[in-house]
């Protein structure tokens, strides 16, 4: 799932979360990250894994417009299979 250059990142942040958490096995810090009421625990995880980037939130506009055109592209090709096919799908 992750390239080996990543994977010591990801293994080190797993490691300090369940020190911070005072877990002493991975079942324990898996089952409370999986099944904790209210997810504390696992939106501690993704704070960790996550880089603190704000550029995103400043680009939202040009991702919209890149899905928004990659929509028009699929439904372009929906159609043209339609038609080769003789099927209509229906909204």
């Amino acid at each position: 799932m992750f390239a080996e250059n990543k994977r010591y990142f990801v293994d080190k942040r797993i490691q300090q979360q369940m020190l911070d958490g005072g877990f002493v096995n991975f079942r324990d810090y898996f089952n409370k990250v999986s099944f904790q009421a209210g997810g504390a625990e696992l939106q501690s995880l993704v704070n960790a894994m996550t880089v603190n980037e704000t550029y995103f939130y400043r680009e939202v506009g040009r991702g919209f417009a890149i899905i928004g055109e990659e929509i028009r592209k699929l439904h372009r090709r929906c159609r043209a299979l339609q038609r080769r096919s003789g099927t209509v799908l229906k909204r």
